[in-house]
């Protein structure tokens, strides 16, 4: 698939133009990670007692490319005693090793779309 111009996200049913906004989504996100500092900071404050002993949590992120984030939020439902029904995300990195970190603490990761490369202008979708 070629990312052209960015388009809104009117038509719902539409996967293909679903993908493309959300890969439009995903290309600035690399462009502004190639500009900053590696190190991750957030300014998301998530509180142990938002979750009860014995809750299932599902956890949705937006991004996924080395993982820290999600593993972050793990560490923190597992704090609190709580289980983590599985991880989705919006889009993947799939050239990182998010997943790979994710998969390997028995965590099952499903992503709406997952990038592999890019190709001369062209996002090569997994």
């Amino acid at each position: 698939m070629k990312i052209q111009d960015k388009e809104s996200l009117y038509f719902l049913g539409d996967k293909d133009k679903i993908k493309q906004t959300l890969l439009n989504l995903m290309i600035n996100s690399i462009e502004a990670t190639k500009n900053r500092n590696t190190e991750y900071k957030s300014a998301h404050n998530i509180k142990i007692e938002a979750f009860a002993e014995n809750d299932n949590i599902l956890i949705i992120d937006d991004f996924l490319a080395n993982g820290q984030a999600v593993l972050g939020m793990i560490d923190i439902v597992n704090q609190a005693k709580a289980t983590v029904a599985g991880v989705g995300i919006v889009v993947e990195k799939g050239f990182q090793d998010g997943r790979k970190l994710i998969e390997n603490q028995g965590y099952r990761v499903e992503s709406l779309a997952i990038v592999d490369d890019f190709k001369d202008g062209t996002v090569i979708l997994r």
